[in-house]
């Protein structure tokens, strides 16, 4: 069924997917970032982000405090962050192209059913 001005079942379904993992892989990557911060501001002093055998971060007083779990966190965030948003692009692309694509005769035969709710 095609609401004339409406967004649509399907449609208003994927947006609240895209936005739902973006604002949670956004959260996901800050949590990560603000792990690093509080570490180095535990230091009582400067500190530096060291990527010898490990990931950490080492303190003035020669204090070294292993980082790769929260590194992972921050990588696997920003790759899912930027997969997701090449994602919207591309099913937006996608169906902008398919819609161009189609006659608009009237006939709700010759179009897809990811359109009948767009």
């Amino acid at each position: 069924m095609n609401r004339r001005g409406g967004i649509g079942a399907v449609r208003a379904s994927v947006w609240l997917l895209v936005v739902w993992t973006l604002a949670a892989q956004t959260a996901v990557l800050l949590a990560g970032l603000i792990g690093f911060a509080e570490v180095r501001a535990s230091c009582a002093g400067p500190a530096e982000l060291s990527f010898r055998a490990a990931i950490s971060v080492r303190c003035a007083d020669g204090r070294e405090i292993p980082m790769n779990g929260v590194a992972a966190v921050v990588l696997f965030a920003g790759f899912g962050l930027v997969v997701t948003v090449l994602l919207a692009v591309f099913h937006a692309a996608a169906r902008a192209a398919e819609r161009r694509a189609v006659p608009s005769t009237g006939e709700r035969g010759h179009r897809s059913d990811h359109d009948r709710d767009g």
